[in-house]
């Protein structure tokens, strides 16, 4: 399980890295990687479940620090990006577009969002990896 996981956190950060930077992809890139690291996220959580469920349980009980600090930290970068994957929708130019929907994507309110959003998750992305290294 610890090489499973090690293998997808190490996927998640390249392309977490790729994502983070659209001039480096292109647009097109950029917001269909996005859509991929969102489904990734989703499937990362899922597989640590239990011990979400666990450490969640526990929270306001006897527990060691370290673990509220993950749990704490590991909420907070999941919120972070599901706030840049719903604004990075929003305002995207090709996904929405080729599902017939559009919003208004010049609003600079979506735009500055997405990118405080993806700047936090890049930093709370890093203390997750931090606190997580063995």
């Amino acid at each position: 399980m610890n090489k499973r996981n090690l293998i997808l956190d190490t996927l998640l950060l390249l392309a977490l890295l790729v994502v983070s930077v659209p001039n480096f992809s292109g647009k097109l890139i950029h917001e269909w990687l996005g859509v991929a690291l969102l489904l990734a996220v989703i499937f990362h959580v899922l597989l640590h479940w239990d011990w979400i469920v666990s450490v969640g349980k526990k929270y306001f009980t006897k527990l060691f620090h370290s673990s509220r600090l993950k749990f704490f930290v590991d909420i907070f970068v999941f919120l972070s990006f599901i706030v840049v994957s719903f604004s990075g929708l929003v305002i995207s130019q090709n996904i929405m577009p080729s599902l017939g929907l559009s919003f208004n994507t010049t609003s600079m309110v979506w735009k500055r969002l997405h990118s405080l959003a993806a700047d936090a998750t890049v930093m709370l992305i890093g203390l997750h990896f931090a606190l997580n290294w063995k």
